[in-house]
């Protein structure tokens, strides 16, 4: 009951950072909020077929939910990888810059 209390909680917190990344439009600083919006998004789907596998098992089921366990992964990933390409980049502006 409460990984779906939680879930609910992630899926209304998760429109706060989707109004934000669609103020970006685009550009390098969206790239982080996109992706983690989508890997979030993956991680919740995960959640809702996770329990299927257990009720229907078959290869469909567990395939679609090993499918958004990968893909959530890969997106949050993705997301700390473009946070941290802006950080360094900004970091290398800064030092470039004379005081």
């Amino acid at each position: 009951m409460a990984s779906y209390v939680c879930d609910a909680l992630v899926f209304v917190l998760l429109v706060p950072v989707m109004r934000f990344a669609l103020q970006l439009a685009g550009g390098k600083l969206a790239r982080p909020w996109w992706a983690f919006a989508a890997g979030t998004l993956a991680w919740l789907l995960f959640d809702a077929t996770e329990p299927l596998a257990a009720v229907a098992p078959g290869a469909p089921v567990a395939m679609a939910s090993e499918a958004a366990r990968t893909l959530g992964t890969l997106l949050t990933g993705l997301a700390a990888v473009y946070a941290w390409v802006l950080v360094a980049e900004a970091r290398a502006e800064r030092v470039a810059v004379p005081p």
